[in-house]
């Protein structure tokens, strides 16, 4: 939680279409159980498909590829 807004972040080596839908079930589930929302949903990996950025698009995941210091 960060200036009141809830963020869902994973960290994975890399994703495909199916970890996409994951992370999705897995926000959907913490939503459910504690009745709150999340504002944010964000992947963090240097290996993503572009079936699965596609997917992230239409669950509204950003996924990023790199970071910049």
């Amino acid at each position: 939680i960060k200036d009141s807004k809830r963020i869902a972040i994973e960290i994975k080596s890399s994703i495909s279409e199916g970890d996409v839908s994951t992370f999705e079930r897995k926000v959907k589930l913490y939503e459910k159980k504690f009745n709150l929302k999340i504002d944010k949903k964000i992947i963090l990996t240097p290996f993503a498909n572009d079936k699965a950025i596609d997917i992230a698009k239409s669950f509204d995941i950003e996924i990023v590829e790199e970071l910049n210091e």
